[in-house]
């Protein structure tokens, strides 16, 4: 059994994966002009380039498709056996792989896609068919049909048509769980039988250390030797970990691979329970997902993006009519802003300058989906550092501060793709690489603090709602309804320094993060756009609200199962459980603040 684990300069390195949304950029973009290229007009597929194609070295070590992505592209061939996709027989020619290039193709059937079904799909997801479709594709791996056994799933209400939660019972859990040794057994069984090239993955799901310590050890007695743990996204590190340590025994010369998990300060602790590949965007993604970090330097700093989006967006053209510019002002505005950026960059105004006049255009666009902290300060502190200009990747050095402007696919996927090369050349310093110095998973570093955590609710009314015209302000000044502040009482007094507040916009906000404008997001609205449980889990590792034992939840039962859902392995204590409405919480809040 061949462990895939590889060495450069001595040091080994665990398999990165980039999964793959036909994710390209057009190579001859004109970023004075704002123009694609003739090329990318007439045909933008051919056209277009990958992010392997930039670099000499590729910032990943393979691809990762995802069925579901690809399904509507991917066609039998007129024999009736063999697969094309995109009119193309491999995989590797639809990815334009080169054929010098030492990059692997794994594919699986991004059961996420059909989580909320019964069971996956047929025709198209019948095992069969799937086993089939790798080898004809020339996938180098190929994942087995798998089930997400997922704690609950939304589901539309058939009378209503809103979203709606569906808790998952432990029995439809197993039910899964089975499902998914099924589909594998008969995998290898088809693999086997057919004498297929590519190298079969079983995959292990659960929810909890039993069920996936079960699920791992079923697998190897079939015979896989490449396993792929999968429903991990939901997780904290610490489970993940724990995950890991449990399976570490049934796993000796197993290669593991751990589905859309990057946790990059752990990477070290991942290998040393035997982890030898894992897939994610979430560094790819960050390029245009939150305004603190949207680049990434190689010694491990990340940087704002500073927005400047086209005038021509319908949200521009209607905010900046509510504040009496017309299209050609707007139009104007936006290009003094991209021209003075340009300038900046060749040194020929200096930053208080490009500073005006990016924000000038900035202050019109009346935002929501900032992460609730001050934009000008973030980009001043890009523009100061000038990140770009100490980079040595392509495309900083093709684009120079075009990849820190925040507009449109050319310049956000550069962004995207720069941040996966800054990744594999970051320092080599345990706490920030992917390079790994193979140390041994000590219990102790991961301990948490044993402190507790006080969770408080947003609000619907907010300080802008009594003075509209009042500017960015601090989160624990912004919720001002009675139960907001109510809330917010309790925890100033029993949890002084140890309390935050979750917005559905914004997420996670310390007291003194500050919120730009105001925001009509809800929970309990599942018609507007709130944090995704993904993101919110995101945010508790960046802001170290794992480190917490204890976590204390106040709010009704929506908030309640939000903070269930993202903090599974601690302890959380709901003073307000069993309250039957904001009559009664506020009367159990006044009798535990005053006693």
């Amino acid at each position: 059994m061949e462990i895939i684990e590889y060495e450069v300069g001595g040091i080994l390195i665990v398999k990165y994966f980039l999964p793959d949304w036909e994710d390209r950029v057009d190579p001859n973009f004109d970023f004075n002009r704002d123009e694609f290229s003739d090329n990318h007009k007439k045909n933008p597929y051919k056209n277009d380039c990958y992010a392997h194609q930039l670099f000499e070295t590729p910032p990943y070590d393979g691809i990762l498709v995802s069925l579901a992505i690809f399904e509507k592209k991917i066609s039998l061939n007129h024999d009736g056996k063999n697969y094309q996709i995109r009119g193309k027989n491999n995989i590797k020619d639809y990815l334009k792989i080169p054929k010098n290039l030492n990059l692997e193709v794994m594919g699986d059937c991004g059961a996420y896609s059909y989580v909320k079904e019964n069971e996956p799909p047929k025709p198209f997801y019948k095992v069969e068919n799937i086993a089939n479709l790798y080898q004809s594709l020339g996938f180098d791996y190929g994942v087995s049909v798998d089930h997400l056994a997922v704690d609950y799933i939304f589901v539309k209400d058939p009378v209503t048509g809103k979203r709606e939660k569906k808790i998952l019972s432990t029995k439809e859990k197993d039910r899964r769980i089975e499902i998914t040794l099924k589909n594998a057994t008969h995998f290898l069984d088809v693999h086997d039988k057919n004498n297929y090239s590519y190298h079969p993955i079983g995959v292990a799901q659960g929810y909890d250390l039993e069920t996936y310590k079960s699920s791992v050890k079923s697998l190897r007695e079939m015979g896989y030797d490449y396993i792929a743990v999968g429903g991990l996204v939901q997780y904290s590190t610490d489970f993940i970990l724990k995950i890991l340590k449990e399976i570490e025994t049934d796993t000796k010369n197993i290669n593991i691979h751990l589905f859309g998990v990057l946790r990059k300060d752990h990477l070290d602790n991942f290998e040393s329970l035997g982890v030898t590949s894992f897939d994610s965007a979430s560094f790819f993604r960050k390029a245009w997902l939150r305004s603190g970090q949207n680049y990434l330097s190689t010694n491990g700093n990340w940087y704002s993006s500073i927005r400047v989006p086209q005038s021509s967006n319908p949200r521009v053209i209607k905010n900046a009519d509510l504040n009496g510019f017309s299209v050609e002002e707007i139009k104007d505005m936006e290009n003094k802003a991209l021209k003075a950026l340009l300038d900046y960059d060749k040194d020929k105004i200096d930053i208080d300058t490009v500073l005006e006049a990016v924000m000038d255009y900035d202050d019109l666009l009346l935002r929501n989906t900032d992460d609730g902290n001050n934009l000008q300060t973030k980009y001043r502190r890009t523009l100061l550092d000038k990140p770009w200009k100490n980079c040595n990747c392509p495309i900083c050095k093709d684009v120079g501060i075009s990849v820190l402007i925040f507009r449109g696919t050319n310049r956000n996927k550069r962004r995207g793709f720069h941040n996966l090369w800054a990744f594999r050349n970051m320092k080599c310093n345990p706490q920030n690489n992917l390079i790994s110095s193979k140390n041994k998973f000590k219990t102790d570093k991961f301990k948490t603090e044993k402190k507790s955590l006080c969770i408080v609710p947003c609000g619907s009314t907010k300080i802008w709602s009594k003075y509209p015209n009042k500017g960015p302000t601090q989160a624990d000044k912004v919720y001002i309804g009675s139960f907001s502040k109510k809330c917010q009482e309790y925890a100033k007094k029993f949890y002084p320094d140890s309390w935050c507040i979750i917005s559905a916009k914004h997420g996670f906000l310390f007291p003194e993060d500050k919120i730009p404008t105001n925001y009509d997001v809800s929970f309990h609205d599942t018609n507007s756009t709130s944090i995704t449980i993904e993101e919110l889990r995101e945010q508790a590792i960046e802001k170290k609200l794992y480190n917490y034992e204890k976590i204390i939840a106040l709010g009704g039962k929506t908030y309640s199962e939000i903070v269930n859902d993202i903090f599974t392995e601690k302890i959380i204590v709901k003073p307000l459980d069993g309250c039957k409405g904001i009559g009664y919480m506020m009367n159990k809040l006044n009798t535990l603040i005053n006693n």
